[in-house]
């Protein structure tokens, strides 16, 4: 992860390196620093190792994902009875 400063921002340092870390705790479930987080240049880096699979939390966007399509199967499935939305067989309401 590289975080970059652009002109004056080189005077906050302390401010960058308080948004890594701040980082780097919330991605503790997935993942662990190599390295404390060093100032090179005009960037703090800092290199993040993944957890073993075993080891790592669920990823909240598949939970998410695997809800919205449980759902959109449940919509389809009231919506659609296979008559069409009328009821007279056709598919986009004309007759």
């Amino acid at each position: 992860m590289a975080l970059r400063f652009r002109g004056r921002e080189m005077a906050h340092k302390e401010f960058g390196f308080q948004q890594v870390e701040k980082f780097i705790k919330s991605v503790t479930a997935f993942g662990h620093p190599d390295a404390p987080a060093k100032l090179i240049g005009k960037g703090i880096n800092v290199m993040l190792s993944p957890l073993p699979r075993n080891k790592r939390a669920k990823n909240p966007n598949q939970a998410a994902r695997e809800e919205d399509a449980e759902d959109q199967e449940e919509s389809n499935g009231k919506e659609f009875n296979g008559n069409g939305a009328n009821g007279n067989g056709s598919a986009n309401g004309e007759s």
